[in-house]
């Protein structure tokens, strides 16, 4: 538990052990309620383990939680996004409503293939560049926001996603998964 994968960017486990790989294809392919209600607590435990106690105490009303988005065909076809069941679980947890939640804030571009659909990190890398945009850049002005996700791979979503975070002028972004 509590693996750090880079200054940022938090996972709860390594996706080499086979446990928690079933546990991302359970949440992740069939949505499972209680697998996602628990992993929900865990990562919550441990934002809050991670997060600079700072954040608490700048001038912000709350911090957001924005969920990894995947594209409007994908999440049609699968008929939910995994991650916003996981910040939803997250969110039931967080009894002094220190978190807002926008599962909008955030899209990702028609068009773009699945990261699991390339085959290599200089693919990968290169597949998430200008895939993702904040729909609403003041929204996130000076605020922190946490990205959550089921797993990272070669880190190349969340530095996207970190990227335009940064240029909408949020103050800090915090990258949180199932497994990496």
């Amino acid at each position: 538990k509590g693996e750090r994968s880079s200054d940022n960017h938090f996972s709860l486990f390594s996706y080499r052990d086979p446990l928690a790989r079933e546990l991302v294809w359970q949440i992740k392919y069939h949505k499972h309620p209680l697998l996602v209600k628990e992993v929900g607590i865990l990562l919550y435990e441990e934002i809050l383990e991670n997060i600079s106690d700072s954040v608490f105490f700048r001038n912000q009303t709350q911090i957001i939680l924005a969920p990894v988005p995947m594209s409007p065909k994908r999440k049609r076809a699968r008929g939910w996004n995994q991650t916003e069941e996981i910040a939803k679980a997250i969110l039931t947890n967080d009894t002094e409503k220190s978190f807002s939640y926008s599962e909008n804030i955030l899209e990702k571009k028609d068009g773009v293939l699945p990261q699991t659909e390339t085959s290599s990190k200089k693919e990968r890398l290169k597949n998430a560049i200008g895939a993702y945009a904040v729909r609403d850049p003041l929204s996130v002005r000076d605020k922190t926001i946490i990205v959550i996700d089921d797993v990272e791979t070669t880190g190349a979503t969340f530095q996207e996603i970190e990227r335009v975070f940064r240029e909408a002028s949020a103050s800090q972004v915090l990258c949180f998964s199932i497994a990496h």
